[in-house]
């Protein structure tokens, strides 16, 4: 069989494995065929970033709460208890860090204080089309939210819900910058001993990949995330939340009906 007939018999297929992105071809008898390795589209000096497990989300929780329990000051007490309110929020709702930061007490509180169950956003990344999505906060969104409310208004005062939730300089008045959100990720992953490269989109892609591993129908949940994602295809979901082509084959190959 020439080349050209070969080829008629790869299908191309777009896989994560552990530290880039790379371009395979996969045979009809499922086996990778090494002769067409591409890398082209990879970018110079990339890294990938890594999403949080479990286990690593509570190693996490459990590095800040330290530092609440170490503060000396009330001041330096309420900012890490806004950093543990933003990392818990922001790995419970999967939006992208510059939504994040820019949420403000009115957007999760009606006017009695009360926990909003779900509100419409204009993405900054997608703004300049117009367009809308639907967030839906989840239980343990609304306690972190609400635990940061009590605490903020103990160590401080009762905010109004025009002020910033996630503020910069304990200033209200103007949101948390999204370099100083980076440096601190960084650096409660170093301290809880995570070795990855971590960084605020890890909240983000953390999100997407335990929604969709822990799903019962992954099909149904991969469509839920495209959706909430605003990617265009499945495969640019798969992608994002590290879905590794040996996974998704151990997940088809479990279903035998």
């Amino acid at each position: 069989m020439g080349e050209a007939a070969r080829n008629k018999n790869v299908a191309r297929l777009r896989i994560i494995d552990g530290s880039s992105t790379k371009s395979k071809r996969i045979k009809t008898d499922g086996t990778v065929d090494k002769r067409c390795y591409n890398t082209s589209n990879k970018k110079k000096g990339s890294t990938k970033v890594y999403f949080l497990t479990r286990e690593e989300i509570d190693m996490m929780k459990s590095t800040i709460q330290k530092n609440i329990d170490g503060a000396k000051t009330p001041t330096n007490e309420l900012m890490h208890r806004r950093n543990y309110a933003l990392f818990c929020m922001g790995i419970n709702v999967g939006l992208r860090i510059s939504d994040l930061i820019k949420l403000k007490w009115g957007d999760i509180f009606d006017k009695c204080w009360e926990p909003k169950d779900i509100i419409s956003i204009k993405p900054k990344k997608t703004e300049r089309y117009n367009k809308y999505v639907t967030i839906a906060f989840n239980d343990n969104f609304k306690s972190a939210a609400k635990e940061y409310k009590e605490q903020a208004t103990r160590l401080k005062d009762l905010p109004t819900l025009d002020d910033y939730i996630f503020c910069g300089k304990m200033d209200a008045s103007s949101p948390i910058k999204e370099t100083s959100v980076g440096n601190m990720i960084k650096k409660l992953a170093e301290d809880a001993g995570i070795k990855k490269n971590i960084c605020t989109h890890s909240l983000r892609k953390s999100f997407g990949r335990n929604f969709y591993m822990e799903a019962k129908d992954r099909a149904y949940a991969l469509r839920m995330l495209q959706e909430a994602f605003g990617h265009e295809s499945p495969a640019t979901t798969l992608t994002y939340i590290g879905v590794t082509m040996e996974e998704l084959v151990d997940f088809y190959n479990s279903v035998n009906l």
